[in-house]
């Protein structure tokens, strides 16, 4: 019972990735490499002594080559550490080209996404990927507990309840989305994809409703958003109702305008699904669809929905299509043509031409606030040009991380 059970996966690419050899950080006295760019320096160059070393050398799996090029941690005064990995990923020839950047969330089972599968992920997308992979943050030191954007107290959280009864926390939604935003400047990224299984596709919701304006599309995989229209007949949950319908008609409400704002949005679910309801993310889509959003919504075939094994044997809550639509063969014609046609639908963006994120509306100083209306302008908009309170700079640094990647961006710029 509860999605970490149902999410449990084995992970093909983890050995390869404990394996490696490391080298120390690149030593500069400013930015500190694996830091973000909004740090103090002296928050910055403690983040980066406690991260842990990067791989000396980039691992194959197959035709594609996958490289550890830096880590580092997110940290926040209401919430606790969130480390992140930034990896390139390519094939034979792809290098010369401007890559994509995708954004990888994990579900519920908390687990590190192996080398492997980010490169069979980068086989499918055939292009040139950088992918950005955070870690869900940990205890804060208000007691909350965090599903990604999502904060909850004991109390909240009861019968696992907190993605109905917990509040979308601006702090860290903020940073993650910075994040992202500079790493995507930072390797002169064409486009930024969002991608994410279960929590994480309810991850990948709360960013695209409160920062559309980062990413060019959205791929929430068995996702869910904050309350629910289950019941205790149609879910392993036993959600109270009618209240956990009201919170969800109310998150609807107030961030389907902001996420019709990502110019393609796929949602992919599977109908018996009994841990992340269908219903939840198909009056998601359809809202977005009233609001002419292009929003696709790819149904997972029944007898696919229970796909994956663990540890050996098959599970019967119709949560279990990860491998299905993210790696397998079959992955290709169900999720990654479109995919790739949608990358080349929407336009790729210029060179230095991602704004800094824009700040979300004033809110009170409470560390949580609960179904705000933070829309977020498009990038193309003069207002996102602004620059958030209280920022050391006046854009993101791309020269951050290894000295490879101030080389290559210089190696770009020449060949334009």
């Amino acid at each position: 019972r509860g999605r970490a059970a149902c999410e449990e996966r084995p992970q093909r690419g983890a050995a390869a990735s404990s394996s490696s050899s490391s080298r120390p950080p690149t030593a500069r006295p400013r930015p500190v490499p694996g830091a973000p760019y909004w740090q103090l320096p002296e928050q910055a160059a403690s983040a980066s002594s406690s991260a842990p070393a990067v791989a000396a050398e980039p691992t194959v799996f197959g035709p594609s080559t996958i490289d550890l090029i830096r880590q580092g941690k997110l940290s926040g005064q209401t919430y606790g550490g969130s480390t992140y990995k930034l990896y390139e990923a390519w094939a034979a020839g792809q290098r010369k080209e401007r890559p994509i950047l995708a954004l990888w969330l994990h579900g519920a089972d908390m687990g590190d996404i192996g080398r492997e599968d980010l490169c069979r992920m980068q086989q499918r997308l055939q292009r040139h990927t950088y992918f950005l992979v955070p870690m869900n943050p940990k205890l804060g030191a208000n007691g909350l507990k965090f599903h990604w954007g999502c904060g909850f107290d004991k109390a909240q959280n009861k019968n696992d309840l907190g993605f109905v009864f917990g509040d979308l926390h601006v702090p860290f939604l903020k940073d993650l989305s910075d994040l992202t935003a500079c790493a995507a400047d930072e390797v002169s990224a064409t486009h930024v994809l969002a991608m994410g299984y279960s929590m994480g596709g309810f991850g990948v919701f709360q960013l695209a409703g409160y920062a559309p304006h980062v990413f060019d599309v959205a791929v929430a995989v068995a996702g869910y958003g904050l309350g629910t229209m289950a019941t205790a007949e149609t879910s392993a949950y036993n959600p109270p109702q009618p209240q956990a319908r009201q919170v969800l008609v109310e998150y609807i409400k107030h961030y389907a305008a902001s996420m019709v704002l990502v110019p393609r949005f796929f949602v992919v679910h599977a109908r018996k699904d009994t841990v992340s309801h269908f219903q939840d993310v198909e009056l998601m889509y359809r809202a977005m669809r009233s609001l002419a959003g292009k929003a696709e919504l790819l149904e997972v075939p029944e007898d696919k929905a229970d796909s994956d094994k663990k540890r050996g044997r098959r599970t019967k809550c119709g949560h279990s299509y990860f491998n299905f639509t993210l790696l397998a063969e079959e992955s290709e014609e169900f999720l990654y043509r479109r995919l790739r046609a949608a990358l080349t639908q929407v336009p790729p963006r210029g060179h230095d031409s991602l704004p800094n994120p824009s700040p979300p509306a004033p809110v009170a100083r409470s560390p949580v606030r609960r179904h705000s209306a933070l829309r977020q302008p498009r990038r193309d908009s003069p207002a996102v040009a602004t620059r958030a309170p209280g920022g050391d700079s006046a854009g993101c640094d791309r020269n951050l991380g290894d000295p490879r990647m101030r080389e290559r961006s210089r190696s770009r710029s020449a060949r334009r």
